[in-house]
C-alpha cells in the first residue's frame, strides 16, 4: 500500500501545490537524490549478501550477487551523474557533445533513451511486477530458499508496475493520443501552467523511477535476509543450482 499512498500524496500535492510538486520532482532534486541513495544502499546490501555466499562456499550465488550489486551501483551513480554536481567537475567534451543534458552520464547519450533505456524500464517493470506470479511451481520446488529470495515478492508489485505503465504509456500510447492525453493530464494535475512545461507527462518520470529504486532496495533487503539465515533443513545434503555447498 505504501506505493499507492506515495502516488496519492504526489497527486494531491501536484493538484493543490503545483509549485511545491515541481520542486519535489525536478531534475537533480529531492526525489532523484533519494533514488540514487536507494540504489547505492541496495548495492552495499547486495555486496554483503555476496560476501556471505562466498563464506558459505556458494560461489555461483556470490558471483551473481556481485554482478547485481555492480548494476545497482552503476544506476545509482548515473542518477547523480557520477557526483558531477556534488564535486563540481566539468563534463568531458566527448561526452558533452552527445549527451542530451550535457552531463557525465551514459543513459542520456544520443538515442540510448528511446532505443535501450526506456524499453529496459518497461521490461524490468513488467518482469518485476508480473514475473513473480508466472514462475512455474516446479522452479520453486527445485530451487527453494535462496533462489526464491532473488525474485521480487508479489508484495512489491506496485513498486515495479508503475515503471512499465509510465514508459509504455509515453512511448507506445501517448504518441498516438497526444492531444487528448495531455488535455486530460493538464486538467487532472498540470493545468497547463505553474511551470509544468506545457503539461508534458515526462516531468513525472522521477517519482516513477524512485518507486522502482525502492522496489530494488526492498528486494536487496529480502536477499540479505535470506542469505543471513542458515540453510533450511530441507535443503541440507543437496547441491544448490548456483552454488557448490553440500553437507
Amino acid at each position: 500500500m505504501a506505493p499507492l499512498a506515495f502516488i496519492g500524496l504526489l497527486v494531491t500535492i501536484a493538484y493543490f501545490r503545483p509549485g511545491d510538486y515541481m520542486w519535489f520532482i525536478i531534475e537533480d532534486g529531492f526525489v532523484e537524490d533519494a533514488t540514487s541513495c536507494a540504489y547505492l544502499v541496495a548495492a552495499a546490501m547486495t555486496c554483503v549478501s555476496a560476501r556471505r555466499s562466498f563464506l558459505n562456499r556458494e560461489a555461483g550465488y556470490g558471483v551473481m550477487l556481485l554482478v547485481v550489486a555492480g548494476l545497482f551501483f552503476f544506476v545509482g551513480m548515473e542518477e547523480i551523474s557520477w557526483g558531477q554536481r556534488i564535486l563540481g567537475f566539468d563534463t568531458p567534451a566527448v561526452i558533452a557533445a552527445h549527451n542530451a543534458q550535457g552531463e557525465l552520464s551514459l543513459h542520456n547519450l544520443g538515442g540510448l533513451q528511446q532505443l535501450i533505456l526506456h524499453p529496459a524500464y518497461m521490461v524490468v517493470g513488467l518482469a518485476g511486477s508480473v514475473g513473480p506470479f508466472l514462475v512455474p511451481s516446479f522452479v520453486r520446488d527445485r530451487w527453494p530458499g535462496r533462489w526464491q529470495s532473488m525474485l521480487p515478492s508479489p508484495r512489491l508489485f506496485f513498486y515495479f508496475f508503475p515503471s512499465f505503465a509510465f514508459y509504455f504509456s509515453n512511448e507506445l500510447i501517448h504518441p498516438y493520443t497526444r492531444n487528448r492525453f495531455l488535455d486530460w493530464l493538464r486538467e487532472l494535475i498540470g493545468r497547463g501552467d505553474h511551470g509544468y512545461e506545457g503539461g508534458s507527462s515526462w516531468i513525472h518520470q522521477e517519482p516513477v523511477e524512485f518507486l522502482l529504486s525502492m522496489g530494488f532496495l526492498l528486494l536487496a533487503i529480502q536477499i540479505l535476509s535470506a542469505f543471513g539465515r542458515g540453510y533450511d533443513e530441507s535443503t541440507r545434503g543437496t547441491e544448490s543450482p548456483l552454488g557448490q555447498r553440500t553437507s
